[in-house]
C-alpha cells in the first residue's frame, strides 16, 4: 500500500499504480481495488497524495462484496489507505 500510494503521489493514475505494484510483486493481484467488510483499523503509516494526508491501515477482512452479494472469508489482514475525508483508496 505504502507503494501505491508513493505512485499516486508521484503523479501515476490509479490503473497505471496498481499495475506497476502488481508487476513489482510478481503477483497478479498482489494490490487490488475491492468492496470489503472489515474491522480492526489499526493505523501502521502516514503518507500524503499531492499535499492530501492518507493514513495507511492494517485491516482485517471478513467478507467480499460483489455489488449483489457478500462471500464470507476466513479473516485477511491487508492493508488499505484512508485520505482525508474518510474516503478508502
Amino acid at each position: 500500500m505504502e507503494r501505491l500510494v508513493t505512485l499516486l503521489d508521484a503523479g501515476k493514475n490509479d490503473t497505471d499504480a496498481l499495475q506497476t505494484v502488481n508487476d513489482e510483486a510478481r503477483k497478479s493481484k498482489a494490490c487490488n481495488v475491492a468492496i470489503v467488510m472489515f474491522t480492526n483499523s489499526k493505523p501502521v503509516a502516514e503518507r500524503t497524495v499531492k499535499g492530501i494526508p492518507v493514513s495507511i491501515v492494517e485491516i482485517t477482512i471478513h467478507a467480499v462484496g460483489s455489488g449483489s452479494a457478500w462471500k464470507q472469508v476466513p479473516g485477511i489482514v491487508q492493508y488499505t489507505a484512508i485520505v482525508e475525508d474518510g474516503v478508502m483508496i
